[in-house]
């Protein structure tokens, strides 16, 4: 042990920034040779190091941190490590106890308030408690830009604001928006979920994105959806050239989107309201060619079922289109009473890297939005209406459903079937 106590003195002389995990285990080392000034002293400096980049995970060092609090019980970090392992043990009510204690000696440290809000939602089920420890989260370091994050995640996920609320809180710190994606991401898709559209491709183009892991998709996502919205906004106001360069500068993504399109993609939508579009323009051709594609089969049952069918309806398939919104519907109401499951082959889970979802709550959204789909296709607009407004009370933060719920409460999309139907009848 004495040689111990001088290997670590050693370290700790030849480092100018040290680390709290070196100190407390000098203090027990100290402490277990009856050597109580250098045991003090150690603990002291312990307490009084930066916790930046101290991520204590070893047994050895829950034995040290335990010991610590035995001899100094008011160590607010010790406490506040302690609880990080015992979390990941899945020791939740002694890591609750160890935070908790640790923000009652000092509530300056913004990570055991961070925890607690983590804690109380995805452990104690208490979202306002979590609403409030991520607000003395934030208080208590308001530079801290992954706690905005965060927080706006833990108000959307348990509806704790409204749509206006969140962008404003966003705006009120756009300094902090500016260093992370992820949150220019979610400014941008508030943006498109309030209709300003012009103003989301605006911030788009005004940033060069990065790719991370869980966010494939999230910003061509909110690229397409402005084009798409203005685009049909054209073209219910009979600017069809408008329209079909919006839907035409949604198949290309920019560079500074920091991603390309995958091979997958889907745009069955696209292609449709590409048709209407080219079909005002007087190239019945060009419609014909879009629609095609639009009807063309699809690798399963799923939203763009809807435009395969609208397609088919266009080309004047009729029986074909009722098919496939009939088989939509089936899904739908097939998929409500399934049970929800993680896919075995999912890679990306960006709806669950912090806080706990519910697949049974998601599965319910997905299903009556299908079922919304299928009921305006078959031109079944109230239950349509019905079953849009109940998936969006139950997900506000579905920008697709808001859209074509809006969509169908104008009478666009009954218009648009209407007009194709009229032209191929």
């Amino acid at each position: 042990k004495d040689d111990a106590i001088l290997l670590l003195q050693a370290v700790l002389n030849a480092s100018s920034l040290g680390h709290p995990m070196l100190w407390y285990t000098l203090a027990w080392l100290a402490a277990s040779l009856g050597e109580e000034q250098l045991a003090t002293e150690a603990g002291t400096r312990a307490e009084a190091t930066s916790p930046l980049y101290c991520f204590p995970a070893r047994i050895e060092e829950m034995i040290v941190l335990e010991d610590t609090l035995r001899r100094r019980p008011a160590s607010a970090k010790a406490l506040a490590f302690l609880g990080n392992l015992y979390y990941d043990k899945r020791r939740y009510k002694e890591a609750i106890g160890c935070w908790r204690r640790s923000v009652e000696i000092d509530g300056s440290y913004s990570i055991p308030w961070r925890n607690l809000g983590i804690a109380e939602f995805n452990i104690l089920h208490d979202s306002e408690a979590a609403d409030r420890m991520y607000a003395q989260a934030f208080a208590a370091s308001p530079a801290d830009a992954r706690l905005l994050y965060e927080w706006d995640q833990l108000k959307k996920r348990a509806g704790l604001a409204t749509t206006q609320d969140r962008l404003a809180a966003l705006d009120a710190h756009r300094d902090l928006v500016a260093e992370r994606d992820d949150l220019c991401v979610e400014q941008i898709t508030l943006l498109n979920q309030t209709g300003k559209w012009s103003q989301a491709l605006e911030e788009i183009a005004n940033r060069r994105f990065s790719p991370w892991e869980g966010g494939e998709g999230l910003v061509s996502a909110q690229y397409v959806h402005p084009h798409r919205a203005l685009g049909t906004e054209a073209l219910s106001s009979g600017d069809a050239e408008s329209a079909l360069e919006h839907f035409e500068a949604a198949r290309n993504y920019p560079w500074n989107l920091g991603e390309g399109k995958h091979l997958l993609t889907l745009e069955r939508d696209l292609d449709f309201l590409s048709g209407c579009a080219a079909r005002k323009l007087g190239d019945e051709g060009r419609a014909a060619r879009y629609w095609q594609k639009a009807a063309a089969p699809l690798p399963a049952i799923g939203a763009h079922s809807y435009f395969q069918a609208m397609g088919a309806r266009a080309l004047g398939e009729v029986g074909w289109a009722n098919k496939i919104l009939n088989d939509l519907k089936n899904f739908a109401e097939q998929q409500r009473n399934t049970t929800a499951k993680i896919d075995y082959f999912a890679t990306s889970l960006p709806n669950m890297l912090l806080f706990e979802d519910d697949l049974e709550l998601r599965n319910r959204v997905e299903s009556l939005f299908l079922s919304g789909l299928a009921a305006c296709g078959l031109d079944q607009i109230a239950q349509a209406q019905e079953c849009l407004r109940e998936a969006i009370a139950l997900d506000p933060n579905h920008l697709f459903a808001l859209w074509i719920s809006q969509e169908v409460a104008a009478g666009k999309w009954q218009k648009l079937q209407a007009a194709e139907e009229s032209a191929r009848s």
